[in-house]
């Protein structure tokens, strides 16, 4: 009885940690693939509207922010439920990104240094 107590708490650890591995399913991915054209009235001249950008390189969700030509990594990059959050390193601030996702369009919001900003896109045809 002593040896089968530890081998059934290792079994069911085994389990519960691989249950809850977080992968995305391609369906539920594909949703927010593609680029998207965001705006952002309250924010300056340089980033007032600019792109988002969502790939999928080996089977993990990449996501860019481009502003002009400068082309930004979003890091910490979590989606589930049609919701994304990340943040970019802009201008040696970290700007955090909150976005609810539509079938063709999202809302969000956006921090800057003295607040948060709505965000409004819609995808790209």
């Amino acid at each position: 009885m002593k040896m089968v107590f530890p081998r059934i708490t290792l079994l069911f650890l085994f389990f519960l940690l691989t249950g809850f591995e977080g992968k995305v399913s391609d369906d539920e991915l594909s949703k927010i693939l593609g680029s998207w054209e965001f705006s952002t009235p309250r924010a300056g001249n340089r980033y007032h509207k600019g792109e988002l950008l969502f790939t999928n390189q080996n089977d993990r969700l990449k996501g860019e922010v481009r502003f002009g030509d400068q082309l930004i990594l979003m890091r910490n990059l979590v989606y589930e439920n049609d919701k994304v959050r990340a943040y970019i390193m802009l201008s040696g601030a970290q700007i955090d990104l909150y976005i609810k996702f539509q079938t063709d369009s999202f809302v969000g919001t956006v921090s800057n240094p003295r607040g948060y900003i709505r965000v409004l896109g819609v995808k790209k045809q």
